[in-house]
C-alpha cells in the first residue's frame, strides 16, 4: 500500500525548501484524497514519487526524502497515516 513518498504528503509544506510552488500543487493533490496521504498511491502512473518528480525534477529520494521526513517527524506522519501507524504498532509489539 505504501510508497515512501506517500508518507511525505503528510505535510506538503516540508517540500518548501526544494520548490515553494510545488507545495501548493501537493496540497491540491492531498485535498483530492480527503487529506489522506495513504490514498495517493493509487496507480503506477500517479504514484507519489512520480507526482513529486513531475513538480521537482531534481528530487533525490534518499537525500531529500529523508530530510523531508525528518522535518515532518514520525509523530506527524503517524497522525496522518493510520495504516502506516498501525503497522509501526505491530512492529514494535513483536
Amino acid at each position: 500500500m505504501h510508497e515512501f513518498e506517500s508518507l511525505l504528503f503528510s505535510n506538503p509544506n516540508a517540500f518548501d525548501y526544494l520548490n515553494s510552488t510545488a507545495v501548493t500543487k501537493f496540497k491540491e493533490i492531498l485535498s483530492t484524497y480527503n487529506n489522506n496521504p495513504e490514498l495517493i498511491n493509487n496507480s503506477p502512473q500517479t504514484a507519489p514519487s512520480k507526482r513529486i518528480i513531475n513538480e521537482i525534477s531534481n528530487y533525490a529520494k534518499v537525500l531529500d526524502g529523508s530530510l523531508i521526513a525528518k522535518t515532518i517527524t514520525l509523530e506527524e506522519i503517524r497522525n496522518h497515516c493510520k495504516h502506516f501507524s498501525d503497522w509501526i504498532d505491530k512492529l514494535t509489539k513483536i
